[in-house]
C-alpha cells in the first residue's frame, strides 16, 4: 500500500501529465477507478474459490472431457451424444439444476490434450475440482501480473500504475475465472513466448507456443509468422512438441481422434445460436459480420471468415519476410500486429479470450514510447474503457454489455495502424524513449 500511495501522489504531482487541469483530473479519476475495479475483480475471483463454479461454466465441459479420458470410451471423445451423456451425469452429481443450454449440451471442442489436466480433477467432486481450477487460474493471474511487471520494468512508475491498473480492471479476467476458461493460461503462454523470443531462446519460445495450442486458434497465426520469418529452430521445437502431443493422443484415443476433432469443428462452425455458440459476442471478423447482417447468413459468414484467416496468414509474409530479429526497433510492433491480426481473424473468439489484448497493448505502448509517438487518444480510451463498462452496467444497457469489449479491440487496432502510419516518419525509433510517452499527455 505505501508503494501504491507514492505512485498515486506522483500521478497527482505530475506536471507533464497534461497541460489541461480538467483532463488531468479525469485521467486520475479513471486510473483510481481502475485500481478499485481491479481490486473488486480480485475479491470476486477469490470468492469463487469458496463457492466453486456453476455447471453453466466452461469448466463443466472440461470436467466431462476429463471424465471421458479417465473412464472412456476415449475413442468417442468428440462424439456429441457421448459428451451430452457425460455432461448430464456430471450435472446430476453436482446437485444443480440443468442449465438452459440449447441442444441440451455444450460441446467439448478443444484439442484432445487439453482434457488431460482434468483427468486427476475427476477424482474430486465437481465443486471441489472447480475450486482447485479457480485457484490455479488465480495463480496464473498473479503470474501474469509478475510477467507484465517485468515487461514494463523500464517504464516510469506513472506508466506502470496506469497500465497495470487498466490491464487488471479488464472485464475478461472476471469472465475467465467465472466461466472457468483457459484464457489466463493462454495469456501467460503469449508473455512467456515473447520473453523467450526476446532473449533468443528459440526452443523455449517454441514450447510455449506449443502450449498455447490448448486453444489452437491463438497459436495458428503466430506459428505462420515464425515460419514466414524462417525461424527454423523455434518452428522445429514447436513442431516437435505438437507432434508428440498428437501421437500421444492418437495412442490414447485411437488414430481417428484428430479427424473426429476436425469434423466436430466443421459442424460447430456451421452452427448458429446452437451448441451455445454466439457469433454476436465475438470481437472478430465473424462477429462483426453477424452483427451487420444478422442471422441466416452462416455460409457467407464462414466464407468471409476463412478468407480473413487466409489474408491474415498472407500478411504474416509481409510482416516477417525480412526475418526474425528480436532486437530490432519494430519487433514489438510486428509481434503486436501478429497477436491482433490472429485474434481478429480467428474463427472463434469468446469475450474472455480478449485477455490477449493485454499483451498486445503492452507491446504497442513499449513501441510507442521508444518511437516517441503521441498516442494519447488511444491510451486515454483504453484507460477509460473499464469506467465506460461500469457506466453501461449502471444504466442497465444490457445489449451493450456483451458488445462493450469491441471498444478495446478497435482502439488497439487503430493504435496499431497509427504506429505503422508513423513508421519511418519524423520519429526515430533508435532515439531514447520518451519518459512518459502517451500517458504523460493522456
Amino acid at each position: 500500500m505505501p508503494a501504491l500511495n507514492r505512485a498515486i501522489k506522483r500521478l497527482i504531482k505530475a506536471r507533464r501529465l497534461t497541460n489541461n487541469p480538467p483532463m488531468r483530473c479525469l485521467f486520475l479519476l479513471a486510473v483510481t477507478l481502475n485500481i478499485f475495479f481491479a481490486a473488486y475483480c480480485l475479491l470476486f475471483n477469490l470468492s469463487l474459490i469458496s463457492t466453486g463454479l456453476k455447471v453453466v461454466s466452461d469448466f463443466t465441459v472440461f470436467y466431462a472431457g476429463g471424465r471421458i479420458m479417465r473412464e472412456g470410451p476415449r475413442e468417442k471423445l468428440y462424439d456429441l451424444p457421448t459428451q451430452a451423456g457425460v455432461e448430464r451425469q456430471v450435472i446430476a452429481e453436482s446437485g444443480e439444476p440443468f442449465p438452459p443450454w440449447k441442444n441440451e449440451m455444450m460441446p467439448f471442442n478443444y484439442p484432445a490434450h487439453s482434457a488431460l489436466p482434468f483427468v486427476p480433477l475427476n477424482y474430486l467432486s465437481f465443486k471441489d475440482a472447480s475450486r482447485v481450477f479457480v485457484a490455479v487460474n488465480m495463480l496464473l493471474e498473479v503470474y501474469a501480473f509478475v510477467l507484465l511487471f517485468r515487461l514494463t520494468r523500464r517504464w516510469t512508475p506513472r506508466e506502470r500504475v496506469a497500465f497495470l491498473s487498466t490491464a487488471f480492471a479488464f472485464r475478461a479476467w472476471t469472465l475467465t475465472l467465472y466461466f472457468g476458461a483457459f484464457s489466463a493460461f493462454i495469456l501467460v503462454c503469449a508473455l512467456k513466448f515473447y520473453a523467450a523470443a526476446k532473449r533468443g531462446e528459440d526452443r523455449a519460445a517454441g514450447l510455449w507456443l506449443a502450449a498455447a495450442t490448448f486453444k489452437p486458434q491463438h497459436a495458428f497465426i503466430p506459428m505462420i509468422a515464425v515460419a514466414m520469418a524462417r525461424k527454423w529452430r523455434l518452428l522445429a521445437a514447436f513442431a516437435f512438441a505438437v507432434g508428440a502431443m498428437c501421437i500421444a493422443m492418437m495412442a490414447l484415443c485411437g488414430w481417428r481422434v484428430w479427424f473426429d476433432y476436425l469434423a466436430l469443428l466443421g459442424l460447430l462452425n456451421r452452427s448458429e445460436g446452437v451448441y451455445n455458440i454466439f457469433p454476436e459476442m465475438m470481437a472478430n471478423v465473424r462477429g462483426l459480420l453477424y452483427m451487420a447482417l444478422g442471422p441466416g447468413h452462416q455460409d457467407a459468414l464462414n466464407g468471409v471468415a476463412l478468407a480473413a484467416l487466409l489474408f491474415a496468414a498472407a500478411l504474416m509474409f509481409l510482416l516477417w519476410r525480412r526475418g526474425w530479429h528480436p532486437h530490432d526497433a519494430d519487433f514489438d510492433l510486428k509481434l503486436a500486429a501478429t497477436l491482433l491480426l490472429g485474434m481478429f481473424a480467428s474463427p472463434h473468439l469468446n469475450p474472455q479470450d480478449d485477455l490477449l489484448l493485454i499483451g498486445a497493448a503492452a507491446l504497442l505502448y513499449g513501441h510507442t514510447r521508444r518511437a516517441r509517438l503521441d498516442a494519447q487518444t488511444f491510451i486515454a480510451l483504453l484507460i477509460a474503457s473499464p469506467s465506460l463498462y461500469l457506466i453501461i452496467v449502471a444504466l442497465d444497457l444490457v445489449p451493450l454489455i456483451w458488445t462493450w469489449h469491441l471498444l478495446p479491440t478497435f482502439v488497439l487496432q487503430g493504435w496499431l495502424l497509427y504506429c505503422y502510419a508513423k513508421r519511418g516518419g519524423a520519429a526515430d525509433v533508435n532515439r531514447a524513449p520518451s519518459p512518459d510517452a502517451g500517458i504523460a499527455s493522456a
